[in-house]
């Protein structure tokens, strides 16, 4: 019987499966992230191209795709277009090439290929004010699975291609859609997402191009509102 759930994600088939995905993964973005990192150097007049940012007790490294005022502050945005993106930016985020860093963490087992992702620790608060209950449900899960942070998840891929809506609505489905993961990971489930991610990606990056919309949260006015 295949494993699902918490037996899943601790593991070695768990293990196994986001390594293989991480060294192909590595083979595809290597030529695109380099292109970005030097694109996001020239744009920024830095020898640095790269973001750290804490999330969930992690420190994540992303390649920059906001202004460098934005990158220190809370997420204000979800959804396609963030206004607050440079130029690369509005090329890198949408497709997830800023993401791309994280494939040698999940080649060195510290991530998890597919998974769920954490918030940004400085916007925690956000989503518990949104609904209590639900995000001690999440972080009772994540600690009970000891489920490790990951490059995609179902969760992330539906918050890229969302249109319209309220913060608490994306808060609300982005918590369920982990805490679903959560109880019923598998082998076939992660596959099936490895497979997805790139279709969901292309489509994101056209419909930015074309659409540029965005959901703000309070605290700041949407430009595309």
């Amino acid at each position: 019987m295949a494993k699902r759930g918490p037996d899943y994600l601790q593991s070695l088939d768990k293990r196994r499966h986001d390594r293989a995905a991480a060294f192909m993964a590595a083979g595809v973005l290597l030529a695109p992230a380099v292109l970005a990192a030097v694109g996001v150097m020239v744009e920024s007049r830095s020898f640095n191209p790269f973001v750290v940012q804490d999330r969930g007790g992690h420190r994540v490294r992303k390649l920059r795709s906001l202004r460098l005022e934005a990158e220190t502050g809370p997420v204000r945005t979800f959804g396609t277009f963030d206004h607050r993106a440079t130029t690369v930016g509005r090329i890198i985020r949408p497709s997830g090439i800023d993401e791309s860093p994280q494939v040698l963490s999940v080649m060195a087992g510290t991530m998890s290929f597919c998974g769920i992702r954490d918030l940004l620790d400085m916007d925690k608060e956000q989503w518990r004010a949104t609904d209590a209950c639900l995000f001690d449900e999440l972080e009772a899960a994540k600690a009970e699975t000891g489920a490790k942070l990951a490059l995609i998840s179902d969760s992330s891929l539906w918050r890229k291609s969302v249109v319209n809506g309220t913060a608490d609505v994306v808060a609300r489905r982005s918590m369920r859609m982990d805490i679903e993961y959560l109880q019923n990971a598998s082998l076939s489930g992660d596959t099936r997402l490895i497979v997805r991610t790139p279709y969901a990606l292309v489509s994101n990056l056209i419909h930015r191009q074309l659409y540029e919309t965005d959901i703000a949260l309070p605290g700041e006015d949407s430009a595309a509102a």
